[in-house]
């Protein structure tokens, strides 16, 4: 049975994409409180949790129902990850093939997933005051994609093992 937790788990970066994109923030502190403590205690709150759960439910995985738990918990903490790094680049400013500090959403959402994902296309670039940032996102990214995929093929793997 899916618990209130899981769900909350699940659901959390839909509500946290929708933060990001209205701009809104829940406390009003200084920004660079914000950017330099806030957000990575957050971030690294947030891949504890996530990691937790993921790798808890992967030893006890039995039916496909579970699989699917699991697949969405780590798409929801990737999703987590990229609009984490989408808000604080909102607030950096990223650079697009003119010069000119971009701070739309929707273009420092794109930024991060590109980042993320490693591809790194060259339409937009950091500014000085995001390079550490975008460094350490593709190197989460990088990191976290190859250990998703480890714990995906070992859950499919328990799955045929336990069919069989």
């Amino acid at each position: 049975m899916i618990s209130i937790i899981s769900i909350c788990i699940i659901l959390w970066p839909l509500l946290y994409g929708f933060l990001v994109f209205s701009g809104d923030r829940i406390w009003s502190i200084p920004d660079r409180t914000y950017l330099y403590v806030m957000k990575p205690i957050s971030l690294i709150l947030a891949l504890v949790i996530y990691m937790f759960f993921i790798l808890n439910r992967t030893k006890v995985i039995k039916t496909l129902f579970q699989f699917i738990q699991i697949s969405l918990m780590s798409v929801s903490l990737i999703l987590t990850v990229i609009f984490s790094y989408t808000d604080i680049y909102r607030y950096l400013g990223i650079i697009d093939m003119n010069g000119t500090v971009v701070r739309d959403p929707f273009s420092c959402f794109y930024f991060s997933i590109v980042t993320y994902t490693t591809l790194g296309y060259g339409d937009y670039r950091p500014s000085p005051e995001a390079r550490l940032f975008a460094a350490s996102e593709s190197f989460l990214g990088y990191i976290l994609l190859g250990l998703f995929i480890g714990v995906l093929l070992q859950s499919i793997y328990k799955l045929q093992g336990d069919s069989s």
